[in-house]
């Protein structure tokens, strides 16, 4: 089994790649998983071109419903994943359905609900947008530009006060 960073195998980086929140959001799913189970996350599909994306459609509905920038994977907010062991085995349906239940209690979408399609290693963040609304013409699909880091400071808590960094800046704002 390769080095795993917070609970997620990921051997093409492809967390690189995808939105900021997205990979965020997967890192508190994967320490979770790991810290209940002890194993991981790996992840074997991330950010796809359009003719990735019109590749794997044109394979039929069996692999995919969605072509070219009607699929959450273009856009950089899915990530295909499978839970594996610390061996690399492949973990029962029960697992993804847990995973697929906790990730939706943290707003996300699990491809286990896709209608006439079971792709349980679906994991998608895209609260409050459309497909339609992100491409509205499939025909026209193109290369999107994805935020892969977070546009807000983090705080943390410390004691006596908190700290804000943003980009090389730091403070300290103190409590009095």
């Amino acid at each position: 089994m390769p080095a795993v960073a917070e609970g997620i195998v990921d051997q093409s980086n492809f967390l690189d790649a995808v939105y900021w929140e997205l990979r965020e959001k997967l890192q508190v799913l994967a320490k979770d998983y790991h810290r209940q189970t002890g194993n991981f996350l790996k992840l074997r599909s991330g950010v796809r071109t359009c003719a990735q994306q019109n590749a794997l459609y044109a394979q039929g509905p069996a692999v995919t419903k969605a072509r070219g920038c009607q699929s959450w994977h273009v856009v950089g907010r899915a990530v295909d994943l499978d839970p594996v062991t610390p061996q690399g085995t492949y973990r029962p349906d029960a697992d993804y359905r847990a995973l697929g239940a906790s990730w939706k209690l943290m707003g996300g979408y699990w491809g286990g609900d896709i209608t006439g399609l079971y792709d349980a290693g679906h994991f998608q963040w895209s609260p409050g947008l459309t497909i339609q609304g992100m491409c509205p013409n499939p025909d026209a699909c193109t290369e999107y530009p994805i935020q892969t880091k977070s546009p807000w400071p983090k705080f943390y808590m410390i004691a006596g006060g908190i700290v804000l960094t943003a980009g090389v800046s730091t403070w300290l704002l103190m409590r009095r």
